[in-house]
């Protein structure tokens, strides 16, 4: 079954090192890019299957499905880091919706070292303190992004989903894609489904079944995470905010805003 992460991070950006054994197919609502620096094995991405090993960077975008099968029970030792599509310049994202990922590429010694260098200055940037930190991990992650969607263009390495076989994920894919690119307009159940071609009843069953989450739910998470993102980085009324992300009801908006992030957005605006 897919599910979504069991913890939606409430961070925008972050980066680590960790040993991967088996991961059940999944999707996560951020950016990806990992690197695999030991183990062989298989990434099975939006049904694709590709194998890995030393050297292998795969380039994950929300809409991708995705799961790891390394070939030994000592997993893969991946190198990783993650970041939100609200924290990214619009260059970036224009980038992104040009050459869509996933990216499957594979890295040579000189190109591991370059990127494990540059994963190492992101973690020790994210661990200092001071107001120029987040603009500065911005900027770093940003440039190694420009790098890799460089060598997906230079290398051939861009998506391949004419040719992925049927499957439910691939389905949910355009209906996700659009979601996050209209949340702020009126979705209905039965309009998404007729992106797809299906009933509404099947459809809704289908999302919920490959997602853990129902239409409704995930169009009020997408909602959420743009609002607070615009209450970090803006200066834009709240009251605003609630209307341009989608809400009709600031009640309810209140309600589910606390229950996410079990904060006020009005705490959330103070500390801009």
């Amino acid at each position: 079954m897919i599910k979504l992460e069991a913890t939606i991070p409430k961070l925008k950006y972050w980066a680590h090192i960790n040993i991967a054994h088996h991961i059940p197919i999944h999707w996560h609502q951020y950016y990806e890019i990992e690197l695999i620096a030991e183990g062989t094995g298989t990434q099975i991405i939006n049904s694709i299957e590709v194998p890995l090993r030393p050297g292998s960077i795969t380039v994950i975008s929300p809409e991708d499905f995705h799961r790891l099968e390394p070939d030994t029970p000592s997993g893969f030792k991946v190198v990783n880091f993650c970041v939100v599509p609200e924290v990214l310049s619009e260059e970036i994202l224009s980038l992104f919706r040009k050459y869509s990922p996933p990216y499957i590429m594979t890295a040579d010694e000189a190109q591991m070292a370059e990127f494990i260098s540059d994963h190492a200055d992101l973690q020790h940037t994210s661990a200092k303190e001071g107001e120029l930190t987040d603009a500065v991990m911005r900027r770093k992650i940003e440039l190694m992004l420009l790098k890799l969607i460089q060598r997906a263009v230079q290398t051939g390495s861009l998506n391949t989903q004419k040719q992925l076989a049927p499957h439910p994920s691939n389905v949910l894919q355009p209906v996700l894609r659009y979601i996050n690119g209209h949340y702020h307009e009126s979705l209905r159940r039965d309009q998404l489904a007729e992106l797809v071609h299906l009933s509404p009843s099947y459809f809704g069953d289908i999302f919920k079944k490959n997602l853990g989450l129902s239409v409704v739910d995930y169009i009020t998470d997408v909602r959420l995470r743009k609002a607070h993102a615009l209450l970090t980085h803006t200066d834009e009324p709240i009251q605003n905010i609630i209307r341009n992300v989608g809400f009709n009801s600031p009640s309810l908006f209140y309600r589910k805003f606390y229950e996410y992030y079990r904060v006020k957005p009005s705490d959330v605006a103070k500390k801009r």
